[in-house]
């Protein structure tokens, strides 16, 4: 993946990036509020908007529907990093935390697990400004291109399972280091 306009990235993901990158009305990140005063995303039901408080506290302010048919509850109102396998909790972190405070996306792999069900999916997040205009809040979108579900009872049943960062998106701040 080069870039978010290569074509071998997912159509959803590439519409998600031109919705995003169009609510930005005053700055290089949009506020909460603009992102949200937008017509609404083709394939809403699969955004999350994420509070960062800090590198430990991170609340879920939004999960949408098709998310919430995924996890098989609705997350919102939950803390994040509750929600991620403490194997991929730090990586989580460094992700969430290099994306808010450079600022910048990411395209990242998941693996999530719902009971029996495995699931693999490409997630895009971006960064979004709090209305006071510190980068502190995070849109994430899910895509259905490329998913798969499969069956595995081996594993545990916690949602998030595996994380792994596909690259840094440089949205005009540059990228964090290391």
């Amino acid at each position: 993946m080069n870039s978010i306009d290569d074509p071998s990235v997912p159509a959803d993901i590439r519409a998600f990036y031109r919705h995003w990158r169009a609510a930005n009305l005053t700055s290089l990140v949009p506020t909460v509020g603009e992102f949200m005063n937008r017509p609404v995303f083709e394939h809403q039901s699969n955004v999350a908007l994420v509070d960062i408080h800090s590198k430990n506290d991170m609340r879920i302010r939004l999960f949408g529907t098709g998310l919430t048919e995924i996890a098989g509850t609705d997350l919102t109102g939950a803390d994040l990093l509750s929600n991620i396998h403490p194997d991929a909790k730090a990586e989580a972190t460094r992700i969430v935390w290099g994306a808010v405070t450079t600022p910048c996306g990411y395209p990242m792999r998941r693996l999530l697990q719902r009971g029996v069900h495995e699931i693999r999916a490409l997630t895009l997040g971006l960064p979004l400004r709090r209305e006071k205009g510190d980068v502190r809040s995070l849109v994430g979108f899910m895509s259905r291109e490329g998913y798969t579900d499969e069956i595995n009872t081996a594993k545990a049943n916690v949602y998030i399972q595996e994380i792994k960062l596909v690259r840094w998106v440089d949205i005009g701040a540059g990228i964090p280091q290391g």
